[in-house]
């Protein structure tokens, strides 16, 4: 995280979103969250230590998230599509994905809904989308892509 903060680049592993063809600038959330995204089904976790992590991915994503405007909340409250990729240099199974990235999806719908922590993110508007791609090893984040759905 500080060497985000001091202007240098981070290369991250993922594919580019093309959203040109259908969308404004303003209509869509994509942002890249570091925070360290453990599996919290491997046995050792004491429960300080997963109070820890689950706030920290929180903080970091609702912190991400707030450089945006309130207005495509809205938007979004309507129904939307939301990719979510961790990035890291070990994969988990996908079993252990939803795991890995549970509390950064309760922030996510936090922000889109309101409410608080796990109450909100089974909402029928909101689709998700969970992938995983490579980064280097250290070098933990998320990638999240908020679409509004296209009208039929």
């Amino acid at each position: 995280m500080e060497r985000a903060r001091k202007g240098k680049r981070r290369t991250i592993a993922g594919k580019a979103y093309d959203t040109s063809p259908h969308y404004e600038p303003s209509d869509f959330v994509s942002c890249v969250v570091f925070v360290p995204t453990p599996n919290p089904c491997n046995g050792g976790w004491t429960a300080r230590q997963r109070m820890h992590y689950s706030k920290e991915q929180r903080e970091r994503t609702l912190q991400a998230l707030r450089a945006y405007p309130d207005s495509l909340k809205g938007k979004f409250a309507a129904g939307c599509t939301i990719t979510i990729c961790r990035l890291s240099s070990k994969n988990v199974d996908k079993l252990n994905l939803a795991a890995c990235l549970k509390h950064v999806i309760d922030a996510i719908a936090m922000w889109i809904l309101g409410g608080t922590p796990g109450e909100r993110d089974d909402d029928p508007k909101l689709e998700w989308i969970i992938e995983q791609g490579k980064a280097k090893k250290g070098e933990q984040s998320v990638r999240v892509l908020i679409e509004p759905r296209m009208e039929k």
